[in-house]
């Protein structure tokens, strides 16, 4: 399920034809929601300090820093940057984030972005 809801969010980036629909939009929001719960339910039958494959998955395929040059080249609004027909620009290019120290990734899929937990 969770490899699913990342090529569901993947592919509307790969496929989409109407550059007007802001990704909020989408089931984006819902599919990242998804994503979230089901890490926490990972972790939370799991031991103390071991991965479970979807977090491995996440941390191998650098699902956060796709995430973060998607979000920045669709808010962007600067010309070249729009992923429009060229979406996959984004997604084919290795992009290196160092996210705040503050960040809190739950808070952020639930739009709190950076702050407490």
């Amino acid at each position: 399920a969770f490899t699913e809801h990342w090529r569901g969010i993947t592919g509307y980036y790969l496929e989409a034809t109407d550059e007007s629909t802001p990704a909020l939009r989408t089931d984006i929001p819902w599919r990242l929601r998804q994503l979230l719960d089901i890490l926490v339910y990972e972790e939370r039958q799991r031991p103390a300090g071991e991965p479970g494959p979807c977090l491995e998955f996440l941390l191998q395929h650098k699902l956060l820093e796709t995430l973060a040059t998607l979000g920045k080249a669709e808010v962007s609004g600067e010309p070249g940057k729009s992923l429009g027909k060229g979406r996959t620009r984004g997604l084919s290019q290795p992009l290196y984030v160092d996210p705040p120290n503050n960040l809190n990734f739950g808070a952020f899929l639930l739009g709190t972005g950076v702050g407490e937990a």
